[in-house]
C-alpha cells in the first residue's frame, strides 16, 4: 500500500511555494512526488510564516539570502530556518509578546507538533485578553 493510499487527508497535485511551504512538502518536491496528502498540519505551517512576516514587517526567507534551494536545504534539514538562527521572535510590541512561541509551534519541523487551527485561535485571544485593557 503506497503512502497515498494511507493518506487520512486529501490526496491532491503537488504545487507550492517554497517561502510557504512546510517541511514535508518540500521533501515530496525533492523526490519527485506529483502528489502529496494534504493536512491541515500543512496549511498551519503557512499561517505561522505569515504571521512571522506580519509580526517582523519583512519575509522570512528574503530573497537575497534565501533563494528557493537554500529553502529547500532547510527543509532537508541541511541548514536552519532563520528563526531557528535566533533566540525567540523579536517584537517591539509588547502585545505580541506572546506571539513567538504559538508561531514557534506553527512552524515546526515536526507536523504532529504544529497547533491546529483552533489551538491557534485560542492562543491568539489568550494574548489579546492579557492585553486589552481592563473594564472597571
Amino acid at each position: 500500500m503506497s503512502a497515498m493510499h494511507a493518506c487520512a487527508g486529501e490526496v491532491v497535485r503537488l504545487t507550492f511555494s517554497p517561502a510557504y511551504s512546510p517541511p514535508e512538502t518540500l521533501a515530496a518536491a525533492q523526490k519527485r512526488a506529483m502528489h502529496v496528502c494534504a493536512r491541515p498540519s500543512m496549511d498551519m505551517w503557512a499561517v505561522g510564516v505569515i504571521a512571522h512576516e506580519l509580526a517582523l514587517g519583512a519575509p522570512v526567507f528574503p530573497a537575497a539570502k534565501w533563494p528557493r534551494s537554500a529553502v529547500m536545504h532547510a527543509a532537508l534539514g541541511l541548514r536552519p530556518y532563520p528563526w531557528e538562527e535566533k533566540v525567540g521572535m523579536v517584537s517591539n510590541l509588547p502585545e505580541l509578546r506572546g506571539l513567538g512561541s504559538v508561531v514557534a509551534a506553527c512552524l515546526s519541523r515536526d507536523a504532529a507538533k504544529r497547533p491546529s487551527a483552533d489551538e491557534f485561535l485560542h492562543a491568539l485571544n489568550r494574548m489579546y485578553d492579557e492585553h486589552s485593557p481592563r473594564s472597571c
